[in-house]
């Protein structure tokens, strides 16, 4: 199946601002109507489509097709189980909510999962903002390897990319264990 691209409405995308997502118990969970907002949010807007012969076409969209497969049973290898679309799924692993998109026109696969909500760290009384997005600007240059602090729709994410093409197992292994080190290292008494 070719992965789905998805406009969402800017007032639909705000729903999910002030969750929680401090990735704690489950009570701090995303419901999974919020989760598939944020899941939609990571979509680039459509492109108008570019003037293709039908015969490139076609073989650009198996080929997604046969990495998107490929990816799936790498997961499932895994046992990981995935929810969701092809190439755009949802997934627990080792407590953590993780998402998987498969951006099909930059040819990236890219790992996601939330750490925490900016509105809700705001509200604690002793919050330092400043000394915080320093503290994940230092971690990005010194700590964090191949994975990578993000701020998007007020929501703290770690994240993960990689080119689709050259996606392997190890590749998967090691993010998904770097993405949960890190969301835990660095937000330790946050």
């Amino acid at each position: 199946m070719k992965p789905i691209r998805l406009l969402i409405p800017l007032s639909v995308l705000l729903l999910f601002t002030s969750t929680n997502v401090s990735g704690g118990d489950e009570n701090d969970a995303l419901s999974p109507e919020k989760a598939q907002l944020i899941y939609k949010a990571f979509i680039p807007a459509e492109k108008p489509p570019a003037k293709e012969k039908p015969a490139a076409s076609a073989l650009a969209a198996e080929k997604t097709d046969q990495q998107v497969q490929r990816i799936a049973k790498i997961m499932h290898k895994r046992h990981i189980k995935l929810l969701g679309q092809p190439g755009l799924w949802e997934f627990e692993y080792q407590g953590r909510q993780i998402f998987l998109l498969i951006d099909e026109s930059a040819g990236m696969a890219c790992l996601i999962t939330p750490v925490a909500a900016l509105d809700k760290l705001r509200a604690k009384p002793d919050f330092d903002e400043p000394q915080l997005f320093e503290k994940l600007l230092k971690a990005n240059y010194m700590l964090t390897q191949e994975v990578r602090f993000a701020l998007n729709r007020k929501i703290i994410w770690v994240t993960y990319v990689h080119p689709v093409d050259s996606l392997v197992e190890r590749d998967i292994a090691r993010a998904l264990d770097r993405l949960v080190e890190t969301a835990a290292r660095t937000f330790e008494g946050t």
